[in-house]
């Protein structure tokens, strides 16, 4: 098992060594080519809250088992609004029990914002989570939104993204498959 040797606040601090690529040479040969900024190695994630559509309690834990893509986003962050139907297309494409993109809201408004926002989208396939205290922001240590985080099947992250992400285009999808497909990502971490 991997421990994440650094405090929860580092995790999207680009200066700490957990958001660090790959420390030995050659564990990564598409690093370079790969949207997300790869851990070294799986990162324990700080314990996150957040709420579902119907404002009950949830945490990471109830994912555990699947590939997560961690979206935190925002109704008012343009860049947020313009990656949220690819988002959609993504989660429509993989979305079941191997994979599931968690796109998490810090609005301080009520689901129904959320489920408006969506609709107004087109937004079929997201299921409406969201953080109105803003505490996974300050527990994720973002500078910006929107953030993406990948997670493994035991809930630790793997790697990260910081802006917006076209996430339907076929070498981001093939990428994300590559982490999904078991063994395949597993072996270079």
């Amino acid at each position: 098992m991997f421990l994440y040797n650094h405090s929860a606040s580092d995790v999207f601090d680009p200066g700490s060594s957990a958001g660090a690529t790959p420390e030995r040479e050659g564990e990564n040969t598409r690093n370079s080519q790969s949207v997300f900024s790869l851990f070294g190695s799986p990162q324990a994630i700080p314990e996150l809250k957040f709420m579902n559509r119907k404002n009950r309690e949830l945490t990471l834990e109830a994912f555990r088992g699947s590939i997560v893509l961690l979206n935190v986003w925002a109704t008012w962050c343009a860049p947020c609004r313009e990656e949220m139907p690819a988002l959609d297309r993504l989660q429509e494409k993989l979305g079941g029990p191997d994979f599931q993109v968690l796109a998490l809201s810090i609005d301080e408004a009520p689901p129904s914002v959320i489920r408006k926002f969506y609709k107004g989208l087109g937004i079929e396939s997201l299921f409406v989570f969201h953080d109105p205290t803003g505490e996974v922001f300050t527990r994720l240590n973002l500078t910006g939104i929107p953030a993406t985080l990948l997670l493994d099947r035991e809930g630790r992250g793997i790697g990260y993204v910081v802006g917006p992400v076209e996430w339907d285009k076929p070498e981001i999808v093939g990428e994300i498959r590559s982490f999904i497909v078991p063994g395949k990502r597993e072996n270079i971490l």
